[in-house]
């Protein structure tokens, strides 16, 4: 194994381990919000991102490493804050999309982490990496406009 090798397998299990956190993140945000459509589409951001999450471990085997398993404690401090401020705003969708946002505009820093380090990623990893980094700009975008103008100067 190269040292180049072990750059890769280290900058994707950072993104599987941040997938995997979104993944439970947008599981637990569809588990707080009223609106059935919302629900749905959460749902859906949550298994893109366990595909998301599968080819990252199939990227990782292909360099000889092992994939992460556990999440980020950052995560897991954003989640519990989201549980709480869930819990103090009796569920309301609109503090729910709050929360993915900041959660997605996480992930994209990852994502655009991983494209501009030195040295960069190789071909097919590169590739899997802008793939999913696009996807992570589109959710993002998309749920920014389910919430109001107002609530937008919130996000970190």
């Amino acid at each position: 194994m190269t040292n180049l090798d072990i750059v890769v397998i280290e900058t994707l299990n950072r993104l599987l381990v941040t997938c995997n956190d979104c993944d439970y993140g947008f599981r637990l945000a569809a588990e707080h919000v009223e609106s059935p459509d919302l629900q749905a589409l959460l749902r859906s951001y949550s298994n893109q991102r366990q595909a998301f999450a599968v080819a990252l471990q199939k990227a990782i085997a292909t360099y000889g490493g092992w994939p992460a398993t556990s999440g980020t404690a950052a995560a897991s401090l954003h989640r519990g804050w989201m549980n709480l401020k869930s819990v103090l705003t009796r569920y309301d969708d609109q503090a729910v999309l709050l929360e993915c946002t900041k959660g997605e505009h996480y992930a994209l820093r990852i994502y655009n982490e991983a494209l501009q380090q030195n040295p960069p990623l190789p071909g097919q990893a590169y590739l899997l990496v802008v793939e999913q980094q696009r996807w992570t700009q589109a959710t993002l975008e998309y749920i920014e406009t389910l919430r109001p103008a107002s609530l937008l100067e919130a996000v970190v």
